[in-house]
C-alpha cells in the first residue's frame, strides 16, 4: 500500500463507510424526472422558493431512507461500535472536508478513546446559515483573486482574469455563451475547477467561453443521482429560510463580502438543498469541543474555497488549548497530507510522536496546463 506519507507503515488503516452511503444502508433515489429539474439559476423571488421546496420535497418522498438519522453525531457513534469491534482502547482519526465534522463530534463525545485526530480542511459546526454562505463567498473570492494574480504575471496566462470573468458572466447572462449557460454555472465550473490550482485550465475556461467557442470539458451539471452529502448537511445544519426575503439577505451580503464572484456555488447548493427537505434538524450547530487528552491537529490551506481558512480558525479558536492549527501556503481543498513531502512529516510527527507542529510548508505550484 502506498501513497499514505508512510503512515501504512506504523498504523493499521481502517476506512469507514459512513450510514447512508456505500453499503451502509444507502440512501436510495430513484428520482428520474425530479432530478432533471435541478436549478441552473439561483431562486430570488417567493415562486422560485417554492418551486425549490417542492422539488425538494418530491425528491425526498422518492428515497428510501431519507428520514433514517444521517447526521455526523450519529456517525460518531457508528465509528465508536467500529472502534469496539476491532477491539481497540484508543484510535488514531483522520477526517477530510466534511469528515472533519464526523471527527470533531467523535472527539467530544468519545474523547477518552482518542490518542490523535487529524482534521483536514475543517468544517466549522458553529456557523449560523449567514455566516457559512458569506465566509464560503469571501474564500471563493480570494481564491480567484489568487487566481487572477497569477494570471496577470504568468506568461502562459497574460490576461486580465477578472475582467474576463465578468465578461463571460455578462454574455452568459445575454444567452451568448455556445451551450446553455447561466451565470450560476458559470460560477459553479470556475469554483470547482478553484479546488485544486490547475489554474491554466481555469484560464483555458473563460478564454475559451469569451471566444464564443463550446467549452470542450465537462461544465459543473446538475448530478445524475442525489448527493449523498444533501441529506446529511440538513440534518447537521439548519439552513431553512422562512422566507424569500431571508434568502435575498444572504445573497446580498455574500454580494457585499465578495463583489467578484458574487457567492459560493458550493455553499448555497449546500444551502438550498435544505429547503423543503423534510424530517429534524437532529444535530443543529454548536459549538466545537474535545475530550481528547491530546489537541486535535487541525491542517488548513489558506486559499481553500470549498473548506474556508476562516473556519478552521473559528473551530482552533472554540477548541483553544484542545487544538493546533497548522495554516498552510496553498490554493488546494484540504492539504491532502498523503500524497507526502512537508505536510506528512507534520502528520507523522503529530501522530507518532505527538509533536506540536512547527514546520512550515511550501506552497504548491499553480499548474499552468
Amino acid at each position: 500500500m502506498t501513497g499514505f506519507g508512510g503512515l501504512e507503515k506504523r498504523f493499521d488503516l481502517v476506512g469507514i463507510d459512513p450510514r447512508g452511503v456505500g453499503r451502509s444502508a444507502p440512501l436510495t433515489c430513484p428520482a428520474g424526472g425530479v432530478l432533471r429539474a435541478e436549478p441552473v439559476r439561483l431562486p430570488e423571488s417567493g415562486r422560485d422558493l417554492r418551486r425549490l421546496r417542492d422539488r425538494n420535497r418530491r425528491l425526498a418522498a422518492s428515497c428510501r431512507g431519507w428520514d433514517a438519522p444521517l447526521d455526523s453525531d450519529s456517525a460518531a457513534r457508528d465509528l465508536d461500535l467500529v472502534r469496539k469491534a476491532l477491539g481497540e482502547r484508543v484510535v488514531h482519526l483522520y477526517g477530510h472536508s466534511y469528515g472533519t465534522l464526523l471527527g470533531q463530534e467523535y472527539a467530544a463525545r468519545f474523547g477518552r478513546h482518542v490518542r490523535a485526530a487529524v482534521l483536514d480542511g475543517v468544517m466549522d459546526h458553529s456557523a449560523s446559515r449567514r455566516r457559512f454562505v458569506v465566509t464560503a463567498a469571501r474564500a471563493f473570492e480570494d481564491a480567484f483573486g489568487e487566481f487572477a494574480r497569477w494570471c496577470a504575471r504568468s506568461r502562459e496566462c497574460g490576461m486580465d482574469a477578472r475582467g474576463a470573468y465578468r465578461q463571460v458572466v455578462a454574455k452568459a447572462r445575454a444567452g451568448r455563451l455556445e451551450g446553455d449557460w447561466t451565470p450560476h454555472t458559470v460560477a459553479a465550473t470556475a469554483d470547482a475547477m478553484l479546488w485544486t490550482p490547475s489554474w491554466g485550465a481555469v484560464a483555458s475556461f473563460l478564454r475559451t467561453l469569451n471566444a464564443g467557442r463550446a467549452w470542450e470539458e465537462e461544465r459543473e451539471k446538475p448530478p445524475a443521482t442525489l448527493n449523498h452529502a444533501d441529506p446529511v448537511v440538513c440534518q447537521d445544519y439548519a439552513m431553512r429560510y422562512r422566507n424569500a426575503g431571508e434568502l435575498r439577505a444572504d445573497l446580498a451580503a455574500a454580494r457585499r463580502a465578495a463583489p467578484l464572484v458574487g457567492y459560493s456555488p458550493n455553499a448555497m447548493r449546500a444551502v438550498l438543498a435544505c429547503q423543503g427537505w423534510p424530517g429534524p434538524v437532529r444535530n443543529p450547530q454548536s459549538r466545537a469541543a474535545s475530550t481528547a487528552r491530546n489537541p486535535l491537529l487541525l491542517l488548513q490551506s489558506r486559499h481553500d474555497n470549498a473548506t474556508p481558512a476562516a473556519w478552521a480558525r473559528e473551530v482552533g479558536r472554540q477548541l483553544g488549548g484542545g487544538a493546533r492549527l497548522v495554516l498552510l501556503d496553498d490554493w488546494t481543498h484540504a492539504v491532502k497530507v498523503f500524497n507526502g513531502g512537508c505536510e506528512a512529516r507534520i502528520v507523522n510527527d503529530y501522530l507518532v510522536r505527538l509533536r506540536a507542529p512547527r514546520a512550515r510548508c511550501g506552497s504548491t505550484p499553480p499548474d499552468a496546463r
